[in-house]
């Protein structure tokens, strides 16, 4: 098997660029990458929390709500962005990016449009489900504010995603990770300037300015982002090969349309899994729920790892399959270990550091064994998580959405949430609700294997 595999690498490495062949180097830098950007992100999050936070908890608390449900859609809307980067990934993998980039933006921005419309009138539902969860009206009218600015930018926001990605596939690692630290900058100047500068023409409405300026942000850094593409593909990288891909924009928008509805579906149902559960147990005790939110952070801390992993390892599926499906088999086997190492060394470390990371995020009357109890919950899906999301990343380059979005609404809606609404309503116990999300890897990490076997993909085992 092993000469097999070398033999498949060797023939790869002759007509491909470096960057698309899976190594220890060019693996440590597409994550590294991968994991620095994600950091990034979630750091814009906090920028708008903090330029309003002089305006008192109203103002922090509508922001924190329009910023989660702004989030679930976006989780949905990123399915567009896994499509262009499978896409492009393959086109990279046989040295044709450059001819297929442009018709992949043009059905990005078609496919985007339709669905920033759709979601402009999803979101106008919004404020009832505010009424009817019994939200504070005036924490529920700030929220529908930011959310309506952050909706009208989804365009942007999702170039801006296209262009960081594409930077990332090309082998511009480096200039991706300037590209969000750039947004992250701008954000934060644009807030200052409309907030509390020479600019606060929106002062009597800092939801409204540092929403705007988020948009504004993204905007600009997408354009320097498009030029830097621009200045990458002018310079030859090599003959165009045989086979390249001629598909028409039309034909291609439809395709990215329908498959991007399956994949973003099941974004949003892990979304919608691991926020339900939160939002039951907000009904126990202070206590219970301080440490709720203490062990969730530290969760999501450590996922950052995976995440990362699994997203590069998508990548260099992607880049093998566009060569060969013998090559994804062969990039498949010897990716595993890229993934499984980090992710449980991580949740060792995690593990160990509870104690530290529960005083650091909850402070001195956090129970800190609660935290350590539900860190747990969340620790034990790790192996099924992986499975499951190593998978998906491969239906995902296999453009099975079908396979991806149908077991995951039914066990995000029939099993994880009914589990966690009887281990809240119950037994109130927010133990329950936690594993919940484990119960649900479980069975979607089963399901999903069985897909990619029928690909004739082994993750355990020689192929």
């Amino acid at each position: 098997m092993s000469q097999q595999v070398n033999s498949t690498e060797d023939t790869a490495e002759s007509g491909a660029a470096s960057h698309t062949i899976l190594s220890p180097r060019t693996f440590v830098s597409l994550a590294g990458t991968m994991f620095a950007v994600d950091l990034l992100s979630a750091g814009n999050g906090a920028i708008d929390l903090a330029f309003v936070a002089p305006f008192g908890a109203l103002m922090v608390a509508g922001i924190g709500l329009g910023d989660l449900v702004t989030a679930l859609f976006m989780a949905f809307f990123a399915g567009i962005i896994d499509v262009f980067a499978v896409k492009l990934a393959r086109a990279e993998g046989r040295n044709d990016a450059s001819s297929l980039l442009p018709k992949l933006f043009a059905a990005l921005l078609l496919v985007a449009a339709v669905w920033t419309a759709a979601g402009m009138l999803v979101s106008r539902v919004v404020p009832l489900i505010f009424d009817l969860v019994g939200s504070e009206p005036a924490v529920a009218a700030i929220a529908t504010d930011y959310l309506t600015v952050r909706m009208l930018g989804i365009p942007f926001t999702l170039a801006l995603a296209a262009v960081s990605i594409t930077l990332r596939i090309v082998g511009r690692q480096r200039a991706s990770i300037v590209l969000i630290a750039t947004v992250f900058v701008l954000n934060a100047a644009f807030n200052a300037a409309l907030v509390y500068g020479p600019l606060k023409v929106l002062a009597a409405n800092p939801v409204m300015a540092v929403a705007i300026a988020t948009v504004i942000a993204q905007v600009l850094t997408a354009a320097c982002g498009f030029v830097i593409l621009v200045r990458h593909f002018s310079q030859s990288r090599g003959e165009r090969v045989a086979g390249s891909d001629q598909q028409r924009i039309i034909p291609l928008t439809r395709e990215m349309f329908t498959t991007s509805l399956g994949i973003g579906l099941r974004q949003m149902n892990n979304y919608a899994a691991a926020v339900v559960p939160f939002m039951l147990i907000s009904r126990l005790d202070v206590g219970t729920v301080a440490a709720a939110a203490v062990a969730t952070r530290i969760w999501t801390l450590y996922c950052r790892v995976p995440q990362a992993t699994l997203g590069a390892v998508g990548v260099f599926v992607g880049y093998s399959r566009g060569r060969s499906q013998q090559d994804a088999h062969a990039v498949v086997q010897r990716s595993r270990k890229y993934v499984v190492w980090p992710s449980f060394i991580a949740a060792a470390g995690v593990a160990a550091a509870v104690p530290v990371l529960a005083k650091v995020l909850g402070g001195d009357e956090v129970d800190v064994g609660l935290v350590w109890l539900l860190t747990a919950a969340y620790l034990i899906a790790v192996p099924a998580y992986v499975v499951e999301n190593l998978c998906g990343e491969i239906l995902t380059v296999e453009q099975r959405a079908a396979w991806l979005s149908l077991p995951s609404t039914v066990v995000t809606y029939l099993v994880t949430i009914p589990i966690a609404i009887v281990g809240i309503l119950v037994w109130e116990s927010a133990l329950v609700a936690v594993a919940s999300a484990a119960v649900a890897s479980l069975l979607l990490a089963l399901r999903y294997s069985m897909r990619t076997r029928q690909l004739g993909y082994r993750l355990m085992g020689g192929a």
